[in-house]
């Protein structure tokens, strides 16, 4: 997810975290924007790094982030501590105190906390899961709350933000009117949601407001695929494909060989279109995070066709 191989690509950090803890790796998905700029890496718990973190890290070779005191690993929660290199902790007792510590974390990197402020749920990751790349992107922090609970370590994280923007991501099944009241205590909440975590990506996808949001209703961008039904830590392992390169939304499907109808809807409607000659057209390009068990070759040739510059037919003028 990220090309960290040659000396001018190299990461200042790598943010390791346990991948079954979707929640923290959501959260720590902020550690990809400015100033640190940590991609992640997964551990299996507490001890050895598997062999293809070990590798991916050796790879890399990671410079040393001034932000985050010269770390080159940002252990976040109970992961191992990786051999010969400079390393950091966010530690707490559960993922809502992460989320939490996380957030001052990357607020003492940047030298002031963040205006806006993401809130997703902890109980339902699909509906979660589009946070991650924005997070990467903007520095926007993510924290969690439960349907109808809003959990203390969360009302005091938002606290240090003094009356920020909140953008709750989500319908109400997922969070509900009573969060949303308490969170008003605390700064403006504003609702992005779809009923259906394809439908809900697509809305974030598609938000746009002063200086929040991907605006992503027009051709020329970067996307982002993979399953709404995968691995939940997954989203946090692509975020780095929101963050560089062509920058883009993730984008969820709940198929292996079919597109969605909201999904293909939405494609149809951000497809380029050139009159004369494509060269001169701008493009949509797609990444797509899975195996060909998530995503088939039907899938990927269907999608190919959505994605691809099509040439648009030119009214005639009358005499």
């Amino acid at each position: 997810m990220y090309p960290g191989l040659t000396p001018e690509s190299r990461p200042d950090a790598v943010a390791l975290v346990d991948r079954r803890d979707w929640r923290t790796a959501l959260a720590a998905s902020v550690l990809m924007s400015s100033p640190v700029r940590a991609p992640l890496l997964f551990s299996d718990g507490d001890q050895k790094l598997p062999e293809a973190s070990q590798t991916a890290l050796d790879a890399m070779d990671p410079t040393g982030s001034k932000p985050a005191g010269g770390a080159e690993v940002v252990r976040v929660g109970t992961v191992p501590r990786p051999n010969g290199r400079k390393t950091t902790d966010v530690a707490a007792t559960d993922p809502f105190a992460l989320a939490q510590a996380l957030d001052a974390f990357q607020a003492a990197a940047r030298g002031k906390t963040s205006d806006r402020v993401m809130i997703v749920s902890a109980d339902e990751p699909a509906f979660a899961a589009p946070a991650a790349g924005y997070a990467a992107k903007s520095g926007d922090p993510i924290l969690f709350t439960r349907k109808d609970s809003l959990p203390p370590p969360t009302i005091a994280a938002l606290k240090t933000h003094q009356d920020p923007k909140i953008y709750v991501v989500g319908p109400t099944k997922v969070i509900g009117a009573k969060v949303t009241r308490a969170l008003r205590k605390l700064g403006t909440v504003v609702r992005i949601g779809g009923p259906d975590p394809v439908r809900n990506a697509i809305a974030f996808a598609s938000f746009s407001e002063t200086d929040f949001g991907w605006g992503v209703v027009d051709p020329g961008h970067g996307l982002v695929f993979a399953r709404s039904d995968a691995d939940p830590a997954l989203a946090a392992a692509a975020s780095p494909l929101s963050a560089s390169g062509t920058y883009g939304p993730l984008l969820l499907n709940a198929s292996a060989q079919t597109i969605d109808a909201p999904l293909s809807t939405y494609l149809k409607g951000i497809q380029p279109g050139y009159a004369t000659d494509p060269v001169r057209g701008v493009y949509n390009h797609g990444w797509l995070v899975g195996d060909l068990g998530a995503m088939s070759e039907t899938f990927q040739a269907r999608l190919d066709s959505l994605l691809e510059i099509m040439q648009q037919s030119i009214p005639e003028q009358a005499p």
